[in-house]
């Protein structure tokens, strides 16, 4: 087999593919025969029919059954030994008129990803990491949660008033009031006059009963001096009483636990776990965007329109956006595709180049970590995350957290230690 690729655009590939009739006749020859084993014609027995009756029968159609097997074959093997990437099935064309005795030739057109030229990394850069530290707010904070999830509730028909909890749907709104896809938070418990929801916000909660609706605004995290537009759809409003902070509530807890103290000792390690996470998590969308902006990629249109059509499908599956605008949808996703894209781009080249694997040891190694909050449960958690469907994603982990080490194996780490306060509050548990 004869495989020749011309690079055309960017991204386009012209294969080339010629086998000789050489290659082609034992395969043909074995199908004849295997066929002319089972096929019944009149007047003869099974496997009995004349080769030359049965060839001027069959023949035609087996040799188009061979012929389409050996286009594939080609296909297949011109990606393998020129190390194409195709984005979606090729095209072939230009098939050259084929018989018996003929060399089967044949064209192939097709669009590869891109091969990322990625910035010299290993020359070292410079990056700062910043690692966050708790406060003793963090941990009153976190109690506080504690002392709500154990407060004695009572359901009330009556309006909601300061202090009460309200038990519904938020909606986050565009500045005309148009839901926003995929920013839905259901069954979200909100307390009357705490935080966000007091001041102007909280006197429009006052009075609100299940079954109603009402609009509110909020400052905007991720845009700084804007506001965010609010629906809540209140399915029911709770008075509720909360416990003190002693030795009885540390047992209503955990009724393992031995003290308060030991109570708030584990809350903190559980704090900083979180925190690490974040933190870790924080430094490695630092590092994704310095890499994407010292590595420009130029996406083929179709890689991004394939990105945009599977994440339209996936919004539209959720009933309350079957009707969402879908032209709306792909501009709000685009910038996420690009980056998605690019980055799924970049791991693959170092994943591919520095012969990155998954091993046993690493696996366990994961697992460990992930249990190991849960103390006697531990070996069930890790059953449960032995399943494929779990194992799935914590083989991805893995290999991207390879990527990242590698990344980094000659950059000079620079660390921040900042406070939950200077992170505008208390740590979110």
């Amino acid at each position: 087999m004869e495989i020749r690729v011309e690079v055309g655009q960017p991204h386009e590939r012209t294969i080339q593919v010629e086998i000789p009739w050489g290659e082609i006749e034992p395969i043909y020859e074995k199908k004849l025969d295997e066929t002319r084993k089972k096929v019944k014609i009149p007047g003869f027995r099974p496997g009995k029919v004349p080769k030359n009756r049965f060839v001027q029968q069959y023949g035609g159609s087996i040799l188009m059954d061979v012929m389409e097997d050996m286009i594939q074959r080609g296909y297949h093997q011109a990606i393998e030994e020129h190390d194409l990437d195709p984005i979606q099935q090729g095209q072939v064309e230009d098939v050259q008129p084929f018989d018996v005795g003929q060399d089967l030739k044949y064209t192939i057109i097709l669009e590869v990803e891109p091969d990322p030229n990625l910035f010299d990394y290993v020359a070292g850069f410079d990056i700062t990491r910043r690692v966050y530290e708790q406060t003793e707010k963090d941990l009153s904070h976190a109690l506080e949660h504690l002392q709500e999830q154990h407060a004695e509730t009572t359901p009330k028909e009556d309006g909601a008033v300061e202090g009460d909890l309200i038990h519904g749907d938020l909606q986050h709104l565009d500045d005309n009031d148009v839901p926003l896809v995929g920013q839905r938070v259901e069954n979200r418990y909100i307390r009357v006059g705490d935080g966000l929801f007091g001041g102007k916000v909280g006197e429009l909660l006052t009075g609100v009963k299940a079954g109603e609706e009402v609009k509110f605004s909020i400052p905007n995290p991720e845009k700084e001096g804007k506001e965010q537009r609010i629906l809540l759809n209140v399915k029911g409003v709770e008075s509720y009483k909360l416990p003190e902070v002693n030795e009885e509530f540390a047992k209503l807890v955990n009724p393992n636990i031995e003290s308060l103290d030991k109570l708030k000792s584990e809350i903190q390690a559980d704090i900083q776990r979180q925190l690490d996470r974040d933190g870790k998590r924080a430094f490695q969308q630092e590092i994704i965007q310095l890499v994407l902006e010292k590595s420009p990629i130029v996406l083929p249109e179709s890689m991004l329109s394939g990105y945009l059509d599977r994440y339209v499908e996936s919004v539209k599956k959720d009933p309350q956006y079957a009707t969402a605008d879908e032209a709306m949808v792909r501009e709000e996703a685009l910038p996420r595709a690009e980056r998605e894209l690019r980055w799924y781009l970049v791991k693959k080249k170092l994943i591919k180049d520095q012969k990155l694997t998954i091993e046993k040891a690493d696996i366990e190694e994961r697992l460990d970590v992930l249990t190991e909050a849960y103390g006697e449960q531990k070996e069930q958690i890790k059953a449960l995350y032995r399943k494929e469907e779990y194992l799935r994603d914590i083989r991805e982990e893995i290999l991207e957290n390879k990527v990242f080490d590698e990344l980094l194996k000659n950059a000079k780490i620079k660390e921040v230690t900042i406070s939950t306060e200077k992170l505008g509050g208390q740590h979110d548990h």
